[in-house]
Order: structure tokens, then C-alpha cells, then sequence
């Protein structure tokens, strides 16, 4: 005969193990769902942070149109630039003229324009670190023929040649690198001795 008090502990056993399986949850499953949650999370906080590298919607050159290439220097003093002359004879040029601009918002930190003959006949733009990827650049130039040397992508935009230096870095393929600089050029410079 069994112990009366045993009995009734192993009978209060046996009630609980029937009640609370039906409301137990394995361990591996809660595992699977909180790795989904994790994964599920990463992948959200992901597309956000990688929209911000999304095309800007105006074209950042666009404001300047009035001081490119083959435009007269009156717009010059309007934006504020300094510049300074140099002597470029040994370039067949007799004067020209530097003049250095630095914006304190947008995403270039300098524009350089080169002058002579009271014409503009170079504008660079330094973009600031960072911030335009190659890819983005590509739609905004309105072009597809582009020649890539070395690091530097050489294209044709409105009657200018266009240069783009773009980061050297490793293990990136080309559309995601950075643009550091981009400087555009009047084809027509210098000036041949026959022109002038």
C-alpha cells in the first residue's frame, strides 16, 4: 500500500502536467520568432537608412547655368566670388582669371570659375564628402556616353567637355563611388592665335 501523502503529491503532479502543456511554447519556437523580429527590423532600419542616399530631386548645377562655360563674367560679382589674376602666357593666353566661391549650403563646398576675354571658360564644383555616388550623377547629366580613366569619367554635356574625379575606393564597383569634384570645360578653350 502506498503512502497516503505521497499519493496525493504525485496526483497534484499529474494535474499540472496536464494543464500547462496545453499553454507551453517550445523554446526553438520562441528562438525562430525572435530571429524573424530581428531579421524583419534589420531590414526596415536598412531601407531607411539606404533612402538616404536616393537622387536629389533638383539638379545641383542647374542654380549656376548662369555662370557656365561661355557665359559673360557679369554674373560674377552677384555670387560673391573672389578672384585673382594670373599670367598664363605660357599658355597662349594673356590673362586669366581665378575666381573662387565657397557656398555654405548645398552639396558643393567650393566652385572655381576660370576667365579670360571677359568669358567664363571653366567651372569646377568640389562636392562635399560624401554625398554624391557616381550612379546619381550619371542620371543627373542628362547623358550615357561617358570614357572612365583611371579615376576620372570624361563626358559632353551642352557644348562642354565634363570631368568627374570620383574616390578611388577599393571594392567598390563605379555607380557607388563618390564624385569629389566635377569641372566643366569650353570646348572651344583655349582659344587658337587664328580665333583672336
Amino acid at each position: 500500500m502506498t503512502n497516503p501523502i505521497y499519493r496525493l503529491h504525485t496526483e497534484a503532479q499529474d494535474r499540472s502536467r496536464l494543464s500547462f502543456p496545453q499553454a507551453f511554447v517550445p523554446i526553438p519556437y520562441l528562438l525562430a520568432v525572435f530571429v524573424m523580429w530581428v531579421s524583419l527590423s534589420v531590414v526596415i532600419v536598412g531601407a531607411l537608412a539606404f533612402g538616404k542616399y536616393t537622387l536629389p530631386l533638383a539638379n545641383p548645377f542647374s542654380i549656376y547655368a548662369d555662370i557656365f562655360p561661355g557665359q559673360s563674367t557679369s554674373s560674377i560679382s552677384a555670387w560673391g566670388f573672389l578672384c585673382d589674376t594670373t599670367d598664363a602666357s605660357s599658355y597662349s593666353i594673356s590673362l586669366e582669371k581665378e575666381c573662387r566661391f565657397s557656398p555654405t549650403t548645398g552639396i558643393f563646398s567650393r566652385v572655381d570659375v576660370t576667365i579670360s576675354d571677359d568669358t567664363i571658360n571653366q567651372i569646377s564644383f568640389i562636392v562635399r564628402e560624401n554625398i554624391l555616388r557616381m550612379g546619381d550623377f550619371a542620371q543627373l547629366s542628362e547623358t550615357t556616353d561617358f570614357r572612365v580613366l583611371h579615376s576620372a569619367l570624361f563626358f559632353s554635356w551642352h557644348g562642354n567637355l565634363g570631368m568627374a574625379s570620383i574616390t578611388s575606393t577599393i571594392g567598390r564597383s563605379l555607380p557607388f563611388r563618390f564624385v569629389w569634384k566635377v569641372a566643366f570645360t569650353d570646348m572651344n578653350y583655349p582659344p587658337k592665335a587664328s580665333d583672336r
